[in-house]
């Protein structure tokens, strides 16, 4: 009777394809890659964001969740860039703080 229901369950015969899948036929899964950025909000109001561990890896939005949006983008770019030269994705020092001092001066 066992037998029967998972012969008869859907998600049983889906799951065993996407472990067949998974075992190297699919290689379209993408490595995982996390980066930190910094983002900023200029003078006409546009958020301006950068992630320090790429050059010139940098975008623009006019809300804070198309300059994300813009910024992911921006990454998956230079790390198909980077992987087209032949170079290593570089790894990017833990940014502790940002914080605001004042001075006199």
């Amino acid at each position: 009777m066992a037998e029967r229901a998972r012969r008869r369950n859907p998600s049983t015969r889906l799951s065993k394809q996407l472990l067949v899948g998974s075992q190297g036929r699919d290689r379209t899964t993408k490595a995982k890659h996390v980066f930190q950025v910094i983002i900023e909000q200029d003078e006409a109001g546009y958020f301006v964001a950068e992630c320090p561990a790429l050059k010139a890896c940098y975008t623009q939005g006019r809300t804070y969740e198309e300059v994300i949006k813009n910024i992911k983008d921006v990454i998956a770019l230079c790390l198909t860039d980077l992987k087209k030269r032949g170079k290593g994705i570089p790894r990017q020092p833990e940014i502790i703080a940002i914080k605001r001092v004042e001075v006199a001066a």
